[in-house]
């Protein structure tokens, strides 16, 4: 007697994560193999040969193919999805013939949100592992995991089978209605019951009275919006349902254990700084703190290479010593989310940085603000920055206004003594002069025309011969060393005792906080010799 039996085999062929930006749309796509999504955060919607289905976390989706299908993500938050392809090899055996087979199309599916999501997490993790080994034995281990993915979609999928149709119809639209006030005699009405027996039937189908449900549809979506670096608290609030932003906050804290503030630093990017510049300062003017920055501990004299107004705020920042090559493997080993970086000395952008996926070079620029606005754009930051370019203005008004007297007492030139150069600085194309003559209102000598700075320049100054002389970044020993030379000594400003020299070292005119800092410090600085 021959015996018959046919059985299945699920072969994984692929495993995806897939982001979609707020109110992004993906064109419609042919799915040419069975596959199961998994929607691990956000909300949106999804069309399968033109039939559309809301998306939600947690949600799991078994999609036949061939099939055309369409995605949108919702405006307020990102869609992240999960994405399986695999395909099904039909066995049977009649006797002695073995037949084999790929099945073609695979029955559609939506499980109910899972109960346990961590579970399918760990499945996923394990997946993603197997799928990873390209030895032979793991494809037996694949194949296993997969089938248990499955499984546990199924059980999920048979649970909202079992939900009454009347049920299913409360549920479908709280899901499509969260942020809207809900009577649960609305709810009891569609499903054709009294108030005291939907809530009844729907504990016992879902686990969980109607009123939780509803409020752990908007905290699901909560969370995820508050993951994304441009989520306001109140924004959040309103968008799920909550006008009242301190009812939301007790309520969320109530629910995850920390606050909402809290849960937002949790998924702050991890972004390196690898720059000349400071734009950890253009970071944390935006209200984000590097997990690693640029430091330059020769110039600055102390360990980390921070500048002194910026080491609070970079307690916990790893600095990285820009005063010497820096290699991207050592800076992909932290794990940055991005690393954000500038052409400086002895560091180009070579294949190196340009090969790293998560590394955004930032051009070199003339102004201060250009570097924020750079910044701000990679992160998504672009209101705070306009807001901190009208905070840097006002500061350079009130700083202009109490220079006033002393700007105007001649004409300036602005000098770097570094050992056996001189740099004399144009009145424009530079941060520093930009601040000084444009912004707070010195005079520049005639003679200033060109462009940022001059090197070796003292002939050139002696030829110009000024009358006031500011002296930035120079270190005592080669203002000694200058101050010996005859060119110097000939100075109407020298002889005058008209050489200004603050103490500077500190002075950085390229961040928004370093710029206020030095606004402060030379007015200081004046308002004390005046």
């Amino acid at each position: 007697m021959n015996t018959t039996f046919r059985t299945f085999h699920r072969v994984p062929i692929s495993l995806k994560s897939h982001r979609y930006s707020p109110g992004s749309r993906l064109k419609p796509a042919m799915l040419r193999s069975a596959s199961l999504l998994y929607v691990t955060g956000g909300r949106g919607r999804l069309l399968v040969d033109g039939n559309a289905h809301s998306l939600r976390p947690d949600l799991c989706v078994k999609l036949g193919a061939p099939a055309t299908i369409e995605l949108e993500a919702d405006d307020k938050s990102e869609l992240c999805i999960d994405f399986v392809q695999y395909r099904t090899m039909s066995i049977q055996c009649d006797g002695e013939r073995l037949q084999a087979a790929w099945l073609e199309r695979e029955a559609d599916g939506f499980a109910a949100p899972l109960r346990s999501p961590s579970h399918m997490t760990a499945l996923l993790s394990k997946l993603r592992t197997a799928m990873k080994d390209r030895s032979q034995e793991p494809s037996d281990r694949k194949q296993a995991v997969l089938c248990e993915m499955l499984d546990w979609v199924n059980e999920h999928e048979e649970s909202r089978d079992a939900v009454s149709e009347s049920l299913q119809r409360t549920i479908d639209y709280m899901n499509d209605h969260f942020a809207e006030s809900i009577p649960l005699a609305a709810l009891a009405g569609m499903a054709g019951l009294t108030p005291s027996s939907y809530c009844r039937a729907f504990k016992q189908a879902m686990g969980m009275t109607p009123g939780t449900y509803l409020t752990q549809i908007r905290l699901d979506l909560a969370k995820t919006m508050l993951a994304e670096p441009r989520s306001k608290l109140k924004e959040v609030a309103e968008w799920i349902g909550f006008q009242d932003e301190l009812y939301f906050s007790r309520l969320f804290k109530k629910w995850e254990g920390i606050p909402p503030t809290v849960y937002m630093k949790k998924y702050e990017k991890k972004i390196a700084v690898v720059s000349g510049h400071l734009l950890q300062d253009h970071l944390l003017s935006l209200g984000v703190k590097p997990s690693a920055a640029s430091g330059f501990p020769t110039f600055y004299r102390n360990a980390s290479g921070f500048p002194s107004y910026l080491q609070d705020r970079l307690a916990a920042t790893m600095p990285i010593n820009s005063e010497k090559t820096v290699s991207s493997r050592d800076i992909l080993r932290l794990s940055p989310d991005l690393i954000l970086k500038t052409e400086f000395p002895d560091n180009p952008n070579d294949v190196e940085w340009l090969g790293a996926n998560n590394t955004v070079i930032i051009d070199a620029h003339n102004s201060w603000d250009r570097y924020l606005m750079d910044v701000a754009v990679s992160i998504g930051k672009e209101p705070e920055a306009e807001k901190v370019v009208r905070d840097v203005k006002k500061t350079e008004k009130w700083g202009r206004k109490r220079l006033e007297s002393i700007a105007k007492d001649g004409k300036w030139t602005i000098v770097r003594l570094l050992a056996g150069d001189c740099r004399m600085y144009g009145r424009s194309g530079h941060a520093l002069s930009d601040l000084f003559y444009r912004d707070l209102g010195f005079r520049p000598d005639d003679g200033l025309e060109f462009v940022s700075y001059a090197g070796n320049a003292l002939e050139r100054l002696a030829a110009l011969d000024p009358s006031n002389l500011l002296l930035i970044w120079s270190e005592p020993a080669d203002i000694a060393s200058f101050s010996e030379q005859p060119l110097w000594q000939r100075l109407k400003a020298v002889r005058e005792k008209k050489v200004f020299c603050p103490d500077s070292k500190q002075w950085d005119p390229w961040g928004p906080i370093g710029r206020q800092y030095m606004i402060r410090e030379m007015t200081k600085y004046f308002r004390s010799i005046g």
